[in-house]
């Protein structure tokens, strides 16, 4: 036996079980599908997947599973993440990127971090037409740096993640590309990641 409770503030209505007192929306309160505080935690999985391209201003080569950022050649860092668990056009609440600075010189760079606005993005490759300033990059975008002291740094990405995964072309597993543009070198500056 069952009884019925009618909600005073939503004035929606469910059904008890008074020997387990669990509770069951009617079917027709509920909207399929139903995702409930879903949280998908990627890494770099491949020592290729993270890395800098080495002098963006000129020729563009991909040098894998490094983490020494040499401001002073204007290289920039960038992430693959593989397999991301998120369905096409669902809905971003929150998405970060986190890094840990081990070290970092008194001057530091300023960049702006974009994801790449494909379906689904290929493996970093050593090529000249590589990195991310010469991948097709998100309309949106976020403040990278300056990092001058170490520690755990969080860049909110989530209208870059939000824009890729609304792509009509996204599907569930795809792969994920970030990477900085470099907007303002420090000279004689260094800025050591740990993220692979």
């Amino acid at each position: 036996m069952r009884y019925q409770v009618t909600e005073r503030l939503t004035g929606r209505t469910r059904w008890i079980d008074p020997v387990t007192r669990i509770a069951e929306w009617r079917l027709g309160e509920l909207v399929y599908p139903v995702a409930v505080d879903v949280t998908v935690t990627e890494s770099i999985v491949a020592g290729v997947d993270d890395g800098r391209a080495v002098d963006a201003s000129a020729s563009q080569f991909w040098y894998p599973n490094y983490d020494n950022i040499d401001f002073v050649d204007n290289d920039e860092p960038a992430w693959r993440f593989q397999t991301v668990d998120v369905p096409q056009a669902a809905t971003i609440d929150s998405a970060t990127l986190t890094l840990s600075v081990t070290w970092a010189a008194a001057t530091a760079a300023i960049g702006t971090i974009f994801g790449e606005d494909v379906d689904d993005a290929a493996s970093w490759a050593d090529a000249s037409a590589n990195g991310p300033s010469r991948m097709t990059r998100t309309a949106a975008s976020a403040a990278f740096g300056p990092y001058a002291t170490t520690g755990l740094k969080t860049v909110t990405v989530t209208s870059l993640v939000q824009e890729i995964v609304d792509r009509a072309g996204w599907v569930s597993g795809n792969d994920m590309r970030l990477g900085v543009n470099l907007e303002t070198p420090a000279v004689g500056g260094y800025t050591f990641f740990e993220d692979f």
